[in-house]
């Protein structure tokens, strides 16, 4: 059986999401994946293991206009891999091209929603009236999402927010896509991490992981710091390219706000967990969030998890604060830093959440059935 997944996303690390495909893979050895990205992943290790499981890897890219400039090219792939599955993942190429599968003869179509749905400035939706003229015109005001045959949600969240507006129906799904545990690294290896960022014995360190979009909430963490009572701290962002304009901006704020010399950036990398094994507090300072993959990164190494009260993160972790509140998230962080033994059995916790609920094995297995025809 060919699987055509139409991801409609640049993947620029080895990150959760590329792991789990991975697990899919190998969960389906006798099945043929194609993966169509918006442009050439960019973890040539990723690449590799999926040529290595038999996968391969093609653009197509679905951004804006691309989306009807490349519909032509979307038939002719189905024609020529003749899928028995397509499973449509990020952007809107789904609106033109899950009918067209639907009209050839695709078996099974698949949609995975990755994200909540929100306004433009990111306020969480809760009914029709709050999307624009034009999606509700593409989506034929909901109508077109009955053309799947699962709708798959990856937070119980999105799946509530999602019948709030369109009503529920048996093909809605939701599955946890979960994760590898991050692998134990020994004490010496810790002390090499943190020496080649030079966090000074005895600091607390506090570490996120986020792409450098406004949504993710940098800015919140960054102004939560000056608010922290303890001067020794070290707070580790982890995979801001810092060649983009709104990583620059985050800088030129820690240098306004005096605290820079509290900041370690990492840059994008493939290994978050060597840096998360040396984190004693995980924050998720998200604008909205459908689930944290990277969270439950920090939850599989025993590491207590504050995160924004929004979208799915609140099955992350009862650790919350209201989105925005630089103040309050602060005041979490003091709490934690001055009671060892709440760190501890925070942590005990989250890491027993993971195992029950977030592990890479269990998500990937029930989409095998999903694929089941």
């Amino acid at each position: 059986m060919t699987i055509l997944h139409i991801m409609g996303m640049h993947s620029t690390k080895f990150g959760g999401l590329e792991r789990f495909l991975l697990e899919l893979m190998k969960k389906n050895p006798s099945d043929k994946f194609v993966f169509a990205y918006n442009s050439l992943p960019q973890s040539l290790e990723f690449t590799n293991k999926v040529r290595s499981n038999g996968g391969r890897i093609i653009v197509l890219n679905t951004t804006g206009i691309n989306i009807i400039k490349n519909l032509f090219q979307f038939t002719i792939l189905c024609f020529k891999l003749k899928p028995q599955v397509i499973h449509f993942h990020f952007e809107f190429s789904y609106l033109l091209y899950a009918p067209i599968a639907r009209l050839i003869g695709v078996k099974r179509i698949i949609k995975t929603m990755h994200s909540c749905l929100t306004t433009n400035n990111s306020k969480q939706i809760t009914s029709k009236k709050q999307f624009s003229i034009r999606y509700r015109i593409c989506t034929l005001n909901g109508l077109l999402y009955r053309i799947f045959d699962y709708h798959v949600f990856v937070s119980e969240y999105t799946r509530k927010q999602f019948i709030n507006i369109y009503g529920n129906s048996p093909h809605l799904k939701q599955i946890y896509l979960g994760i590898e545990p991050c692998p134990i690294l020994s004490f010496s290896e810790k002390e090499k991490i943190r020496r080649e960022l030079k966090i000074a014995d005895g600091q607390i360190v506090i570490a996120t992981t986020l792409f450098a979009l406004w949504i993710k909430g940098t800015d919140v963490l960054i102004n939560a710091i000056p608010f922290i009572k303890s001067d020794h701290i070290t707070v580790v962002i982890i995979g801001m390219d810092e060649q983009l304009p709104f990583t620059k901006k985050m800088h030129i704020l820690s240098d306004s706000l005096g605290i820079a010399h509290h900041l370690r950036w990492t840059g994008v990398t493939d290994r978050v967990y060597r840096y998360l094994s040396i984190a004693d507090i995980y924050v998720q300072p998200s604008r909205t969030e459908a689930l944290s993959l990277s969270a439950c990164e920090a939850m599989s190494l025993g590491i207590p998890v504050i995160a924004a009260n929004v979208g799915g993160l609140p099955e992350l972790t009862s650790q919350l604060f209201e989105v925005g509140d630089s103040k309050t998230l602060a005041t979490m962080i003091n709490d934690l830093i001055s009671d060892s033994d709440k760190r501890k059995s925070l942590g005990e916790k989250s890491y027993e959440d993971f195992k029950h609920k977030f592990t890479i094995s269990t998500g990937a297995e029930k989409y095998t059935n999903l694929y089941c025809i």
